[in-house]
């Protein structure tokens, strides 16, 4: 489908008489009379995009919404109903982890689902549909009976209520699936203000660390405990071998990190990067109050009824019992400053940031799940430009959330998850199984 040369904002999608039709072919029927389908146009003046591409993305888009009567922090609306049309979805089983799911019913869909891409071979094109941000809410798609497809927006605190929603969802047609996606987040994260992605982020440079052929080789030794195996002498060789040469690369009179780096920039004359790892909040539990210059607090966990309802996680199940040491959201920027431009004097050219959604179970009493993201990610952005440009790695952050709260100045993620032998929910196969599926999802909305 051709993008016409000049602007025109009602070709491509109608909605009347309870039906949201594409070039006059029904996509959602049984609309209710609560919910709005407007042109994008109208709340969306200007964009970071080049021009041609905002174009297009003007003449080919749709905005939804609806209205309540009672104001909550957690709503749930059907946007209409479709059956008999087959889908591609990617749902949220976990916290940090989605993965892909099909159908061809509103009914067939999956809780927490991020987006819906309809097939629509009437006139050979596809049309998104994205559960995207406004104000302080966030939204998800969830399944509803008789074919509906319902959008839930919630702001993740009891303090933050509302009724009215003008642009809860995003609407997209394009005859390629992967144009369509380029395309659709570039323009739902562009109402975004300031915090909208980046339109052409830098790309880092990739390593492959000792440390992690040792973490591998000791899942290897232990998933064998597991099935029964009593010779490990194989394993145990293996991973003493991968335990002296890290040995060896610490090894010398100096034992600091800069020593540490400064070795391994010696011994491996080729190595461009060297990343370490953190989590969001600084380690998996977070940062223990009183333990450094920051301002930070032990934060219970609430676990949002949407993601109560996906896959078990023993992950999740431990950071509930334990609570999070929240570093306070006004001290994000000096948070992670702290830590990179440290490491940044150190040699480290990169980090690693790992569990990055957890922020959503603490952000009762910090203004909801989007504004505490908002604040907490002023930090690595900042800290990011000055210490590492755009050396930045994100894992276990497969949410919407994240797409268009996290990725101004974050180019690069983690498109799978490794087999965890200790999680009885995992996948028995040990299979990297998530990164066919996951990773054109990831890379188009990190690219």
């Amino acid at each position: 489908m051709a993008p016409p040369n000049k602007v025109i904002l009602d070709e491509y999608f109608d909605f009347s008489n309870g039906k949201f039709r594409v070039n006059s072919v029904p996509l959602l029927s049984e609309v209710p009379t609560n919910v709005s389908f407007s042109p994008f146009s109208s709340i969306c003046q200007s964009s970071e995009a080049p021009l041609p591409l905002f174009q297009r993305l003007l003449a080919l888009s749709h905005k939804g919404g609806f209205n309540k009567d009672v104001p909550s922090d957690r709503l749930m609306n059907s946007l209409g109903s479709f059956t008999g049309r087959d889908f591609l979805s990617i749902f949220r089983f976990k916290t940090w982890w989605s993965t892909m799911w099909v159908g061809n019913s509103g009914s067939d869909l999956q809780m927490e689902t991020q987006w819906v891409l309809l097939n629509v071979p009437e006139i050979k094109s596809y049309v998104i549909i994205i559960p995207i941000i406004e104000g302080s809410f966030r939204s998800a798609l969830h399944p509803g009976t008789d074919g509906h497809i319902m959008i839930c927006a919630e702001s993740g605190s009891t303090q933050v209520k509302a009724s009215n929603f003008d642009a809860i969802a995003y609407v997209h047609v394009s005859d390629s699936p992967y144009n369509l996606m380029k395309e659709a987040y570039s323009a739902g994260g562009s109402m975004l203000g300031p915090n909208a992605p980046s339109f052409d982020p830098k790309k880092p440079k990739m390593l492959i660390s000792k440390a992690i052929e040792l973490e591998h080789a000791e899942k290897d030794r232990d998933k064998a405990i597991q099935s029964g195996v009593t010779d490990f002498s194989g394993f145990e060789a293996k991973i003493l071998k991968f335990q002296q040469e890290l040995d060896e690369m610490f090894g010398g009179e100096e034992s600091s990190s800069g020593a540490f780096t400064r070795d391994l920039r010696t011994k491996f004359k080729g190595l461009d990067d060297i990343y370490v790892w953190h989590a969001l909040c600084g380690a998996w539990g977070g940062v223990r109050p009183g333990s450094t210059h920051l301002s930070s607090k032990v934060v219970p966990c609430k676990v949002s009824p949407g993601l109560d309802g996906t896959t078990n996680d023993l992950a999740v199940v431990k950071i509930v019992e334990g609570g999070i040491g929240l570093v306070h959201p006004d001290q994000s920027e000096d948070f992670y400053d702290s830590m990179h431009s440290y490491l940044a004097s150190v040699g480290i050219t990169g980090v690693k940031v790992d569990v990055i959604h957890t922020l959503e179970y603490v952000s009762e009493e910090y203004g909801g799940r989007v504004e505490l993201a908002k604040a907490y990610f002023k930090g690595p952005t900042s800290s990011l430009s000055k210490n590492f440009g755009s050396g930045l790695i994100s894992s276990m952050q497969q949410c919407n959330d994240f797409f268009f709260l996290g990725t101004h100045q974050i180019s690069m993620g983690r498109v799978g998850d490794d087999f965890w032998f200790q999680d009885p929910n995992g996948d028995p196969m040990g299979v990297y199984w998530l990164q066919g599926d996951q990773g054109p999802f990831v890379v188009v909305q990190c690219m």
